[in-house]
């Protein structure tokens, strides 16, 4: 599982482990699915809560944080069981709050720390994320294009370096403007990802041209060819 900056949280699973809420939250989560469905209970019953909608981020978290362990404690559930990432509109704006595996304690993500991972696969992910993040957008807040771009290879190259504990398909879902600019909610399409993919899969053919100049075929200051990345 991973997620880039206030708009993205993407889910690597067979299991179906990203929820939608009213069309304006996403939650995804690692460990046991009984928390969960717990967790994810938690924050609908929050989110039908007017005033719930209306404070600051760092209020939703604290919240949801409460909730949800005093939720799994009722049932003596460990606390590093269960941890989540939600991407919530607070006050007309996108956020990413992440919930700790060891505690679930919250984490608004904000400058210079955009994106986050979690599950069996975080070890490969958290490098890939910092490479590409410090490639394409430094300390500034990510576009969509690149963080959709970063997200799919990060997860395809998880997926082809640890085979045996994580595999396709890739699940992502965006929380951004919709037609009527109002924060929304949606999982991508298949389309989508397949689009997401190619340019995947053009970015990783690009480098090879960097051969030839190790090769002596062409001069360092010599043009490198276009990179053919559709973002």
């Amino acid at each position: 599982m991973v997620a880039l900056t206030h708009q993205l949280t993407i889910q690597q699973s067979l299991q179906q482990k990203i929820e939608i809420i009213q069309d304006q939250v996403i939650v995804a989560g690692t460990g046991e699915v009984g928390l969960g469905q717990r967790f994810v209970d938690t924050v609908e019953r929050s989110w039908n809560n007017p005033g719930f909608q209306q404070a600051s981020v760092m209020d939703i978290g604290r919240s949801l944080s409460r909730d949800a362990v005093g939720d799994f404690s009722q049932t003596g559930a460990p606390q590093n069981a269960y941890g989540a990432l939600a991407a919530v509109p607070c006050r007309n704006a996108p956020e990413l709050i992440e919930f700790a595996v060891t505690n679930l304690q919250p984490e608004v993500k904000s400058k210079g720390n955009w994106y986050v991972s979690m599950g069996i696969g975080q070890s490969i992910a958290d490098p890939l994320l910092e490479f590409l993040c410090t490639t394409f957008w430094s300390d500034e807040l990510p576009r969509r294009q690149d963080d959709l771009f970063a997200a799919t290879m990060v997860l395809q190259l998880t997926c082809s370096m640890a085979p045996s504990f994580v595999s396709e398909p890739i699940q992502i879902a965006v929380l951004g403007p919709n037609e009527k600019n109002q924060l929304s909610a949606r999982r991508l399409s298949e389309d989508e990802l397949l689009e997401h993919k190619q340019n995947v899969n053009d970015a990783m053919e690009h480098p090879k041209s960097y051969r030839d100049v190790l090769h002596g075929m062409r001069s360092p200051t010599q043009s490198i060819p276009k990179s053919p990345f559709r973002i």
